[in-house]
């Protein structure tokens, strides 16, 4: 990787706790509600894959998410978090890809615009 591309990842790696709980696209909430919560060992879980993406449209859908970022790679798992109450979105969700050097390709373009605004895309770290 050559310096540039190191820089824009460190510019754009942060970290994220949000306590939230994962809702896929139709609305139904997961029981694991912390996302890379302590194991059972101690460890922490990281997923060098996955990605914060903020600053969704409420119209955004999992399946739109997956749409979009799916030209930088294959997708594992995607999720849009929803408010449990209201089931509205909540304006982010997380990608995770199945090859990490596709976190690459997407914090090598500048812009991202999805469903009519523009998205933040930051690594996700434990």
């Amino acid at each position: 990787m050559d310096s540039n591309a190191s820089g824009t990842q460190q510019q754009h790696t942060q970290k994220m706790d949000t306590g939230a709980s994962p809702v896929g696209d139709g609305g139904v909430e997961r029981d694991d509600a912390r996302l890379n919560a302590d194991s059972d060992d101690g460890s922490q879980t990281h997923d060098p894959g996955k990605m914060f993406i903020g600053g969704l449209s409420w119209q955004t859908t999992a399946e739109g998410l997956r749409d979009y970022f799916g030209r930088f790679g294959e997708v594992n798992e995607c999720m849009v978090m929803r408010d449990p109450a209201t089931k509205r979105a909540r304006g982010f969700g997380f990608i995770t890809f199945v090859d990490p050097s596709s976190v690459d390709k997407v914090l090598a373009v500048e812009d991202h615009e999805l469903d009519g605004k523009k998205v933040a895309s930051l690594v996700f770290q434990d």
